[in-house]
């Protein structure tokens, strides 16, 4: 069985609000630990850097808290290389969706091509500045353009990276993804720059097949595959936990999320799995939505060698 590093990213410097920064400990209270090493994994857990709680940054409106962002992409980068050297697989808890950002470019590291399943409903390409992008200067919503490097990207996050830029536009696949939460300049560059992608709906339909579909189709060309899970993919209903509590009776169950996440992480071809936009404080006060949201997460892992 394949020994499981857990790498814990405990800041919210790129979200809308504070909370994100709880998750890794909150996950860890839950019982991940013991959860993993009950499927039969040895589990590597080497601790956190400090914690980095968010706060408005009135210097730089449109890019909040850019320094302390790139600098916990960059330890979580350096950290991710170092258990990919040890032959562990990462399991890297945020925070925000920018822990992706760090996975690739660990994984990227030594490698010609990495492709990247992204979990999401939003695809995460605003840039700071351009006409139709947010506005809101949350930089988890801007990770992958970023992998990208298009156009109004920021240098000390784009070049972050091993290579610049550090995916190509077929090296991503998107699923869950929603249309209508997209922003004007998202939905441009998405339609030009044609990245392949499952909406939410169609993942629900039948979400085992979707997750086969994916690595037999598009993941044939890539030898080594993160997977970034953000969980306001899944319906804020059904499981709150997300950052973005607005999202209700929409996306996919937790179940869901769940069933195409065991088909990915079985092939031996997924090199992480990072996890973000998880806001303990939007769950049970007694942690058993974390609990929940834990057992499930481990499950995953059973079928992992």
């Amino acid at each position: 069985m394949a020994t499981i590093e857990i790498i814990g990213v405990p800041t919210s410097a790129a979200s809308f609000a504070p909370g994100q920064e709880k998750a890794p400990q909150a996950l860890r209270g839950a019982g991940l630990v013991s959860l993993l090493e009950a499927v039969g994994h040895e589990v590597f857990d080497r601790g956190d850097p400090p914690t980095w709680r968010w706060r408005p940054d009135l210097a730089n409106r449109n890019a909040q808290n850019l320094e302390a962002t790139a600098h916990y992409i960059e330890n979580a980068r350096d950290r991710i290389e170092f258990a990919l050297k040890q032959g562990h697989f990462p399991l890297v808890l945020g925070g925000n969706c920018t822990v992706a950002m760090a996975a690739v470019a660990a994984v990227a590291n030594g490698s010609e091509r990495v492709g990247l399943i992204y979990l999401d409903r939003h695809a995460d390409l605003n840039v700071p500045v351009g006409a139709g992008t947010t506005g809101e200067g949350a930089l988890d919503w801007m990770g992958v353009a970023h992998m990208l490097g298009i156009e109004g990207t920021l240098p000390r996050l784009s070049q972050i990276g091993p290579r610049f830029p550090l995916l190509a536009c077929a090296d991503i696949f998107y699923l869950g993804i929603e249309p209508e939460q997209m922003s004007p300049w998202e939905t441009d560059w998405l339609d030009r720059l044609g990245i392949r992608r499952r909406t939410a709906a169609q993942v629900a339909v039948d979400p085992e097949s979707a997750g086969r579909d994916v690595l037999q189709e598009w993941a044939r060309d890539y030898s080594r595959i993160v997977i970034h899970f953000d969980v306001d993919v899944i319906d804020f209903v059904d499981l709150p936990l997300s950052e973005a509590y607005h999202f209700r009776n929409s996306g996919l169950t937790y179940n869901q999320s769940l069933a195409v996440l065991k088909v990915l992480l079985a092939d031996d071809r997924i090199a992480a799995l990072s996890i973000g936009e998880l806001n303990p404080d939007h769950g049970e006060e007694d942690g058993t939505t974390v609990r929940i949201f834990v057992e499930g997460l481990a499950s995953l892992f059973l079928e992992r060698k």
